[in-house]
């Protein structure tokens, strides 16, 4: 997608296939639209639309709106009861927010690392309990080294969504409790 005020748009020239139209926006497109990809567009802000709960009198920003609110509120409490379980885990330490005053100020997106546990170690027993999580830098070396922990694997990556529960959070806690039993 590119966006951009309409004179700066008709003020550079773009690479593009002769018969492209010359006034924007569509002399930014470079071949034939992805109408797959825009199909999937409509169909993302359509389901976005329908966490909403709104009835159809409601425009569709509206419902976007409602359904940020939502989405936000969920996931904060998401996040305040995985800090919360977390603090039961001195073996495990938590990078970045874990003020439950501030779980405002942070996505529901946590960095793990485990005592005497590698994080690949950690994410593939979670992935054979279903569970998925992601280990390594995310191409955050730097901030890695810094942490040290570039050289025993990086960190876990443990990520919540609208669609995720408290109870699936439970699973994820129990599955600590055997991960660091052995």
């Amino acid at each position: 997608i590119v966006y951009g005020k309409r004179e700066h748009l008709e003020g550079f020239t773009p690479y593009k296939v002769e018969p492209a139209k010359d006034v924007a926006p569509g002399r930014w497109e470079t071949g034939t639209q992805s109408f797959e990809a825009l199909a999937g567009l409509i169909a993302a802000v359509d389901y976005i639309a329908a966490i909403s709960e709104l009835d159809d009198s409601h425009s569709r920003r509206e419902k976007l709106a409602a359904a940020f609110a939502i989405t936000k509120q969920h996931e904060m409490a998401l996040s305040k009861y995985f800090l919360t379980r977390l603090a039961d885990y001195p073996s495990i330490k938590l990078f970045g927010i874990n003020d439950l005053e501030r779980v405002a100020n942070r996505t529901p997106t946590f960095a793990l690392t485990f005592e005497d546990v590698e994080p690949r170690v950690v994410s593939e027993f979670l992935g054979k309990q279903h569970i998925c999580v992601w280990d390594g830098n995310f191409y955050a070396q730097g901030l890695c080294k810094q942490l040290g922990v570039l050289e025993t694997g990086g960190v876990v990556r443990i990520g919540c969504m609208h669609y995720n529960t408290i109870e699936e959070l439970d699973k994820v806690f129990d599955l600590f409790d055997q991960l660091l039993k052995n």
